[in-house]
């Protein structure tokens, strides 16, 4: 199937469609064979689907994304799917307003991320704070991390501190790459081009707050870790994906 865009940016969707639409076809490799086209239903366990194709728009319908010019990536440019957008690494960042959507207690972060080069540490593609006893931490982030080859998902199941699970060597500079991340109520697992490179144990419920999701960087009480490449199909579920759907 193909995925078609309008000239505003938007994908259209008929939710009345005959046909049901499941997890695995609606996060498909981003190649036009699986993913979702007009006449399909969106997954009921999709909750956020940001193309990245022009605008900031929640194809699902939540509040669209924004951005201070500036601090604006480019829209447009060449995506893996389509088009996609180009953050900075400065100061470009998103914010999607959280009206409560985002608070689930499983979820799948799927992104499709293309750095540029040189790699380098810290530099986040997808997060969502939450505030510790401490100060700022996150309910999510995937970020490159330790090293610039790290890629990194800390989430947080306690005020006293963050979980983190880390992968090295599997981030490569200048190719188009899927990163992954799911939580299904007892485990963490990170996924990149759909493969499962560190996983973690906790049954601990996740903690959110009122904090925007930001695409391209992390609030760290100022915003930081701002992302420098580019960022196409971003997508949230209520649940966790399985490797095959990933896959």
């Amino acid at each position: 199937m193909l995925l078609l865009v309008c000239a505003c940016g938007r994908v259209g969707f008929d939710p009345s469609g005959a046909h049901s639409g499941d997890a695995a076809a609606a996060d498909g490799p981003g190649d036009g064979a699986a993913d979702a086209a007009p006449g399909d239903a969106l997954p009921a366990d999709l909750v956020a689907y940001f193309p990245l194709d022009g605008t900031f728009d929640d194809v699902v319908g939540g509040p669209a994304g924004t951005c201070t010019p500036p601090q604006c990536p480019v829209a447009q440019v060449a995506g893996h799917l389509g088009a996609a957008m180009r953050f900075d690494g400065t100061d470009d960042c998103v914010s999607i307003p959280d009206l409560g959507q985002f608070d689930v207690p499983q979820l799948t972060i799927a992104i499709w991320a293309n750095e540029d080069s040189p790699l380098v540490v810290d530099e986040c593609q997808v997060s969502k704070r939450v505030d510790g006893t401490g100060g700022p931490l996150d309910s999510w982030q995937l970020e490159t991390s330790g090293t610039p080859t790290e890629e990194a998902l800390t989430i947080d199941h306690s005020a006293n501190g963050n979980d983190q699970i880390v992968a090295n060597n599997v981030i490569t500079a200048g190719v188009w790459q899927h990163i992954v991340a799911t939580f299904d109520g007892f485990n963490e697992r990170l996924y990149v081009d759909g493969a499962l490179v560190d996983m973690g144990g906790n049954s601990a419920a996740l903690r959110y707050g009122t904090f925007p999701v930001l695409i391209g960087c992390d609030d760290n009480g100022t915003l930081q870790e701002h992302y420098q490449g580019m960022l196409d199909e971003l997508r949230v579920y209520k649940r966790a994906l399985t490797e095959a759907e990933i896959q």
